[in-house]
């Protein structure tokens, strides 16, 4: 590549060739961390849900007592999907197939013809959070426990707070590090979602970062409403929190799960103080909706760069990648990352 202010317009109309027939750069590895995978009232008491997450197929159940389980969907015993027939019996699942039972931590609760059973057989539990309105899952390819907790939002379940909205994108091609990375790329506010950044202030603190603009007070779009604030937070890799101060309290939700390589579901919950309308509430929504809408346009589209043509005042965008490097495994042997 040619350094800064040396070759003639040749080569530079040569490397612009040569990044159009490049091959399609390598999927990003699915990162370590939560992921929400479920809104936590679509896991009822005793109800069982199929999960397909992180390129894998998972069931989901939910204990008489109300605790929530994540274990690998087929049976170790002769391979039926726990998520298509499988009931809950007190804490335990049972299998469609034979009966066979599997409690919270992938171990064989019971046999029903067999007087020795098989408690030496375990099927694969996976960490799950019922927190924040969503059903979270811990990914990590290395089987690691969790390094880190999702961090409970007071506003879920404060009584002067109502969740107003909710949303499910089933299907953005994209990834996890791309739709974080929309948060520092100042420059496409402008063109994507016609408002200018006059700065902006990225704080990276371990597996969290916090986010703020210097930008003209935002409208509610709401007549009588006067102006807000935001502020956002994002904790790992896939969960972030946006609140709003001002005119109109509350805060959105948002947390993104890789489904399969290249394929993302977003899901995200809005709740707002009792105090504001449920007409400035909506025009929130909408107005977030839309600005997504646009962006998942672009995504679908666009191609991962691994190394972006970028100019010095987007250098934002190299730290930020640094700092979501931290939740890839390590590359196996043959360069590629496991997961």
């Amino acid at each position: 590549m040619t350094a800064a202010g040396q070759g003639g317009p040749l080569s530079t109309s040569f490397e612009r060739r040569q990044l159009e027939i490049a091959p399609v750069e390598a999927k990003l590895p699915i990162p370590i961390g939560w992921s929400a995978v479920l809104f936590s009232d679509e896991l009822l008491p005793r109800q069982v849900v199929p999960i397909h997450a992180f390129g894998v197929d998972l069931v989901a159940y939910r204990s008489a007592s109300g605790e929530v389980a994540v274990l690998d969907a087929y049976c170790p015993h002769m391979g039926a999907h726990l998520g298509h027939g499988g009931v809950v019996s007190g804490e335990l699942l049972v299998c469609p197939f034979h009966g066979w039972r599997w409690n919270r931590e992938g171990r064989c609760g019971g046999i029903p013809y067999s007087k020795q059973g098989r408690s030496d057989v375990r099927t694969g539990a996976w960490p799950a959070r019922d927190r924040n309105g969503f059903i979270y899952v811990w990914h990590d390819p290395s089987g690691a426990p969790p390094s880190w907790e999702v961090e409970a939002i007071p506003e879920i379940g404060d009584p002067r707070y109502r969740i107003t909205a909710r949303k499910l994108w089933s299907d953005i091609h994209s990834h996890p590090q791309e739709l974080n990375e929309n948060g520092v790329d100042i420059a496409h506010f402008t063109t994507i979602h016609g408002f200018t950044t006059r700065g902006i202030d990225w704080r990276p603190d371990r597996h969290t970062y916090t986010l703020a603009y210097d930008i003209d007070p935002l409208e509610t779009g709401v007549e009588g409403e006067s102006r807000y604030w935001i502020e956002s937070f994002t904790e790992g890799p896939s969960c972030t929190r946006t609140r709003f101060h001002g005119a109109i309290e509350g805060v959105t939700i948002h947390s993104w799960l890789v489904t399969d390589p290249g394929h993302v579901a977003v899901r995200s919950l809005y709740a707002f103080a009792r105090a504001v309308s449920d007409e400035a509430a909506r025009r929130v929504f909408e107005n977030s909706q839309a600005g997504w809408s646009r962006d998942v346009e672009i995504w679908h589209h666009k191609r991962y760069r691994s190394r972006p043509q970028l100019v010095p005042e987007e250098a934002i965008v190299h730290d930020f990648r640094r700092w979501f490097s931290q939740f890839y495994a390590p590359p196996t042997r043959n360069g590629s990352h496991a997961g």
